[in-house]
This record gives C-alpha cells, structure tokens and sequence, in this order.
C-alpha cells in the first residue's frame, strides 16, 4: 500500500505545455516539433518548385529537337547555296534539290 501511495505522490505535473504529458505539446519531440516544421515546409515548396522547373525544361527541350530537324533543313540548304556559289551545281541542279528540299 505503501508503493501505491508514493507512485501516485511522485507524479508531479510540470509546466503544462513542455512535452511533460500535461499539455498541448506532449509526445510532441519534446517541442521540436514546432521549432523544425518550417525547414519541412521549407522542404515541400523546393521539391515544388524544383518539379515546375523541371517539367518546363522537359517541355521546352522537345520543342527544341523539333527545331533541330528544322536546323538540319537549314544545313543542307547552307550547303546546297554554298555548292551553288561554288559553281558545283548548276542553276537547274541547285533549283531541282531546293525544290526537294522543300518538298521534305
């Protein structure tokens, strides 16, 4: 009897709200966790923003290698004037491949 007595004497309440079991913040780590959760939030909005950076340069990169077909077009008639100013190509040679050119 005597045990019981001195168990439920020796259980003193704390400061209410210090993560002793007596208020808001118990079993809370002790009250990091309000002091920390900026950092995970802080977390949350990088991985956002690192996402829509990361969709933006996807997108902008597939429409960059449909410009590079257009590019590889552009190369072959920098090449086909080139040849022409050169006189490898006569005025008939050099209309017919930039007809088919364009035909591509």
């Amino acid at each position: 009897m005597a045990a019981i007595v001195h168990l439920a004497t020796s259980v003193q309440p704390g400061h209410p709200g210090h993560g002793d079991g007596w208020g808001p913040m118990d079993g809370m780590m002790d009250g990091w966790g309000g002091g920390w959760a900026w950092l995970w939030w802080l977390l949350l909005v990088a991985g956002i923003i690192t996402l829509i950076v990361v969709a933006i340069l996807g997108l902008t990169r597939g429409f960059a290698s449909r410009d590079t077909r257009d590019s590889g077009r552009g190369r072959a008639r920098d090449l086909l004037d080139e040849r022409y100013a050169r006189g490898e190509l006569t005025t008939e040679e050099y209309h017919e491949r930039l007809t088919e050119l364009k035909r591509e």
